[in-house]
């Protein structure tokens, strides 16, 4: 599960929310305030076992306010977009990639 925690600035102080967990938002004065009665609402969902996701990998990012999101959908659109040299270019890139020693014997959980 991904977890995305989404601020904004209202006129009256911030919105807090994770995006995608219904009943999660929360609005307070300050953004820590706002943060906290997020958070709390998180982890008494997840007492009551109402998180219906696995949970393997838990992210939270809050980028500067006002600044638009960036997903993957768009880190998809963007290298397709951008020229290549040949047709083997992205091959040669992922190969390389893949050449690189581990940093670790254990596998990431992405890999399992």
């Amino acid at each position: 599960m991904l977890l995305r925690i989404e601020y904004e600035k209202r006129p009256q102080g911030w919105l807090v929310e994770a995006r995608g967990v219904p009943g999660t938002s929360s609005e307070g004065t300050t953004c820590e305030e706002a943060l906290a009665g997020t958070l709390r609402k998180l982890a008494d969902k997840a007492a009551h076992h109402e998180l219906r996701l696995p949970m393997d990998v838990l992210i939270a990012e809050a980028p500067p306010p006002g600044l638009p999101a960036f997903t993957g959908a768009d880190l998809l659109a963007l290298w397709r977009s951008l020229p290549h040299g040949d047709s083997d270019w992205a091959d040669e890139v992922d190969r390389a990639a893949h050449a690189q020693p581990a940093l670790s014997e254990e596998p990431s959980p992405w890999e399992r």
